[in-house]
């Protein structure tokens, strides 16, 4: 679905040299435009976001044309289609255009592709695919303006397929459904989040399970009692009253709360429990 000149470009950024980078990339053939989670928070008037942008350029393609024009390049994860380009002392992240040929339930083996629904078809929510272009253009192709502005936070296709193709969007879908939901919980989403609870198991092995960690310090439990409260209190501010049926509020909280919580500490190497233990944790807040 496109929508003419839909989003106040100046709602996703103020620095007009970054309109710079959209001509280069015009010169050399290609069409960039910004992506995901900018676009929907600047859609959602949310401020303090980072900006993503994709490219039908491949990797190779993006970093002749920014040389050609001046513009320093970072290989920020080239293997992925990401390249870092600097602009004001500010790395934008832009990836090209991607399809999965394979996924093993974290990450996914990819090509390259020209095809823009093919990339947005990939994405885990509807709300995370949809593109703006420098003029405030916006594409959506499944709907995810319709769904933000009516709270409505759902997966793009099978949810059941989408999280196989990565358990981690188990935890986002909560994470995202405390932000923007405003209607019920969707309940296929819900529904596939209880029946592959068995792949949060497959996130430990990320990590050397041999290596044991620091046992959780008291600020540290604090933190997964604040994760709690505040995903509560965001659900509540957003409805009134839960939207939620009382168990699955419950599941909500806790596995958000535990979850988020033990990604975090996982950054800094601190978490009572390395990944197979806290699996098992959110496992059995699932039965």
């Amino acid at each position: 679905m496109f929508k003419d000149k839909y989003l106040d470009i100046s709602k996703l950024t103020a620095n007009p040299h970054i309109f710079n980078l959209f001509k280069v990339v015009e010169k050399h053939g290609g069409v960039l435009r910004f992506v995901g989670g900018s676009v929907r928070d600047a859609i959602a008037g949310m401020k303090g976001f980072d900006l993503d942008l994709a490219t039908d350029l491949s990797p190779d393609e993006l970093v002749e044309a920014c040389e050609e024009s001046g513009l320093k390049t970072i290989p920020i994860g080239i293997k992925f289609g990401t390249v870092g380009v600097v602009i004001d002392n500010q790395v934008l992240e832009v990836t090209s255009l991607r399809k999965d040929i394979k996924t093993d339930g974290r990450h996914a083996e990819v090509v390259f592709t020209s095809d823009w629904n093919e990339d947005a078809s990939r994405r885990d929510l509807t709300i995370n695919a949809v593109y703006a272009d420098e003029k405030g253009n916006v594409f959506d192709y499944y709907n995810g303006v319709d769904d933000l502005e009516k709270g409505i936070v759902r997966f793009i296709g099978s949810a059941g397929q989408r999280i196989k193709e990565d358990y981690l969007r188990i935890l986002r879908f909560f994470r995202f459904y405390s932000i923007f939901g405003k209607a019920p919980i969707d309940a296929k989403a819900l529904e596939a989040c209880k029946e592959n609870k068995d792949g949060l198991k497959q996130l430990s092995m990320d990590l050397d399970l041999n290596k044991r960690v620091e046992r959780l310090t008291t600020m540290e439990r604090i933190m997964v009692d604040a994760t709690r409260t505040y995903l509560a209190d965001s659900l509540r501010e957003r409805r009134g009253t839960p939207a939620l049926r009382a168990g699955d509020w419950k599941i909500a909280l806790d596995f958000y709360a535990y979850g988020m919580t033990g990604l975090l500490l996982e950054n800094c190497r601190q978490r009572d429990l390395d990944r197979q233990e806290l699996a098992d944790q959110l496992f059995r807040l699932l039965s």
